[in-house]
């Protein structure tokens, strides 16, 4: 999980309102998503561009016989409500809050704040999340200081560690893969693949020119890898349909030379790692044996744990230790969250202790 998500999740186990500004396509709703998976909550979405001030303040009908106005919550509303009269957790996302007209955002004051709508009182364990585009990159509408003010504001930067984090958990999906009805296994491994194309060309994760439909963007290579779990081909239409021509060119031309093992067969034979000669081609790898792994559940995957280690000290005792790392420390920390105690078997001290010496730190 990166810095982001990290206080995503902060936030609302604290029960403070986020809204999370990004450009499009950098995965604002993905983590959103994500983040109600790993909680085990209901997710309730809401878009407001759609919605008029009587979706929130609640729809006025009179009582009969009684100078007295009720008002009236949307279904959305009380679906919510019966979820946290069932006991569930729910989080409440927004999206694309400020495509919605003024009058309607400022119609969230009290839902955001009180988590009320018209006379219905959600329950305590509604967390609100908004995610908006900068309007000054798409147009839309300024949300009011009061609303602002009700919120905890992340933004999203495609910068170098925003890269890094990405690469390294999106083979892995975040640890909370979806289910798309497609093969599990494919999928995990055209992951990785794109994942080890971004980290050899970090540009061509996000880039995005006025008037283009089809560009670069984390949503756009998730898209790829689900095209590529179905067809195991980098047809360059397809690609091109979903990234644009330029990165379209970069990636195919890549694809047809990456000749990446399949995580069983280096969980069968560790060594097969060695044969790979590009970092890319040793990342990819590596990334998609240990998603394939860690994506097991705990009982199953214990059975190929011996198998993992020896790829990670393999790939490490060759001199790619800066590759073997963060896979080192994933799997590590899947092994003690699950109560399974220190995982033994992956022998990395004397290798990051020797380079660090050697630097003089």
């Amino acid at each position: 999980m990166n810095g982001m998500e990290r206080t995503l999740e902060s936030f609302v186990k604290a029960g403070v309102p986020v809204i999370i500004w990004g450009p499009p396509g950098v995965g604002k709703t993905s983590a959103v998503y994500a983040l109600a998976r790993k909680m085990g909550a209901k997710l309730a979405v809401v878009i407001a561009s759609i919605r008029e001030p009587v979706d929130f303040l609640g729809l006025p009908f009179p009582e009969e016989n009684k100078k007295v106005f009720h008002y009236l919550a949307p279904d959305w509303a009380d679906r919510v409500k019966t979820w946290t009269e069932e006991g569930h957790k729910v989080i409440l996302l927004f999206d694309d809050l400020v495509t919605a007209r003024t009058e309607v955002t400022n119609s969230l004051l009290r839902v955001i704040l009180e988590r009320v709508v018209g006379e219905v009182e959600l329950g305590p364990t509604v967390y609100p999340i908004a995610t908006a585009n900068p309007p000054e990159l798409i147009g839309g509408f300024p949300i009011s200081p009061a609303l602002a003010n009700r919120f905890a504001h992340l933004r999203v930067e495609v910068d170098a560690q925003f890269i890094r984090d990405w690469t390294e958990e999106f083979p892995g999906y975040w640890g909370s893969e979806p289910a798309l009805g497609i093969n599990t296994d494919a999928w995990r491994m055209a992951r990785a693949k794109v994942a080890a194309f971004v980290r050899a060309q970090p540009h061509l994760l996000y880039r995005y020119e006025e008037g283009a439909m089809a560009f670069p963007s984390p949503r756009s290579w998730d898209f790829v890898s689900r095209t590529l779990a179905v067809t195991d081909d980098a047809d360059f239409r397809v690609v091109a349909a979903l990234v644009g021509e330029t990165a379209a060119i970069e990636f195919a031309a890549w694809y047809r030379e990456a000749n990446i093992p399949t995580p069983e067969e280096l969980l069968e034979n560790p060594q097969l790692i060695l044969t790979l000669e590009r970092s890319d081609q040793k990342y990819a790898a590596l990334s998609a044996v240990t998603a394939t792994v860690l994506g097991l559940q705990p009982r199953e995957a214990v059975k190929f744990w011996g198998g993992l280690q020896s790829v990670i000290n393999v790939l490490a005792d060759s001199g790619d230790v800066d590759i073997a790392i963060p896979f080192a420390v994933k799997t590590a920390e899947y092994y003690f969250r699950r109560g399974m105690g220190i995982l033994p078997g992956i022998s990395l001290s004397e290798r990051l202790i020797k380079p660090i010496r050697e630097a003089g730190l």
